[in-house]
């Protein structure tokens, strides 16, 4: 039987303000067995990954059956990985020119280097956050920023259910608010762990349809998918990307050992690009959404997370 809990649906309001951007908070999200555990307006992963993820809100824990799902850096996303869809970035001048990052807020070009995802940036503003919903299996934010010609809004929507298969459904929609048109990527970095803390090996990845792809070193090929070798040099992990031109229907699946499904990762719409990175710990499949926005235009997309139940 489900179990769902019911409460009021909050009205709308920024979360803090001022050059912080926010008071960060916590919320859950239940359905049956599964629990969604939300952190808004959050820098949480900002000493360990900078100015890297979506601050606007973030998964920090799945729990399905009782079992932890993700790893300590849960279920974040982040746009403009390899510098598409940072905004303003070529137009600010070091060291002082500002640019956008989308779901974070305004940043300091503080030297003329390239935009490479791992630096650290001096924060100018971070982006206000507003809580728009919330309900036991619900929860929906927005958060916006604006520099010069470019501006954006983007609204996420989080949303569990528990039939026919429990599901953690996330739902984005960005507008263009500026006057010049840009383009984005954007993907979902997922931090998925093995049964009981195990080593990540212990995982198996696929897509179905199956695609062709080729891991690079540490990876071992098996009937059912991929695996991190185990005998592979203390420490290691690996990655690899997936080919997808044209862009293409498929998911990802996340096995145990024993070739039950862990994890379905559904897109709603056909990836352009797709990525396995993983680490003693953890295993990532990533899928990437791509679009171009005029002024005023607004895109929409998500990607659903299927929790079948374990063998008995």
């Amino acid at each position: 039987m489900n179990r769902l809990i019911f409460s009021l649906v909050l009205i709308p309001f920024f979360l803090g303000g001022c050059n912080r951007g926010s008071q960060e908070s916590s919320h859950s999200l239940v359905a049956g067995e599964l629990t969604v555990e939300l952190t808004v307006a959050t820098d949480r992963l900002e000493k360990k990954f900078n100015q890297r993820f979506d601050r606007s809100a973030q998964v920090r824990a799945i729990t399905w059956e009782g079992e932890t799902m993700l790893g300590v850096s849960g279920l974040p996303d982040e746009f403009g990985l390899n510098g598409l869809g940072i905004l303003g970035f070529d137009e600010a001048k070091a060291p002082k020119g500002q640019f956008l990052k989308i779901g974070f807020g305004r940043l300091i070009r503080d030297a003329a280097d390239p935009y490479v995802f791992w630096r650290a940036w001096p924060v100018a503003e971070r982006s206000k956050t507003r809580l728009l919903s919330q309900a036991a299996t619900s929860l929906t934010v927005s958060s916006s920023q604006s520099l010069g010609q470019w501006g954006y809004s983007l609204t996420k929507t989080y949303t569990v259910s528990s039939t026919p298969t429990a599901t953690l459904e996330i739902q984005y929609e960005l507008k263009n608010t500026g006057k010049a048109e840009f383009s984005f990527d954007h993907y979902n970095h997922n931090f998925f762990v093995a049964p009981q803390g195990g080593d990540s090996s212990l995982l198996i990845v696929n897509t179905k349809p199956e695609l062709p792809f080729t891991p690079k070193e540490n990876w071992r090929r098996l009937a059912m998918g991929w695996r991190l070798a185990p005998e592979r040099p203390e420490g290691t992990g690996g990655y690899f990307e997936l080919g997808l031109i044209p862009p293409q229907d498929f998911n990802f699946i996340l096995s145990n050992e024993g070739g039950s499904a862990r994890v379905i990762i559904q897109p709603n719409f056909k990836p352009f690009h797709a990525a396995v990175w993983a680490d003693s710990a953890t295993v990532c499949p990533e899928v990437f959404y791509r679009a171009t926005l005029t002024s005023g235009e607004t895109t929409k997309w998500g990607v659903s997370y299927l929790f079948p139940r374990a063998r008995r």
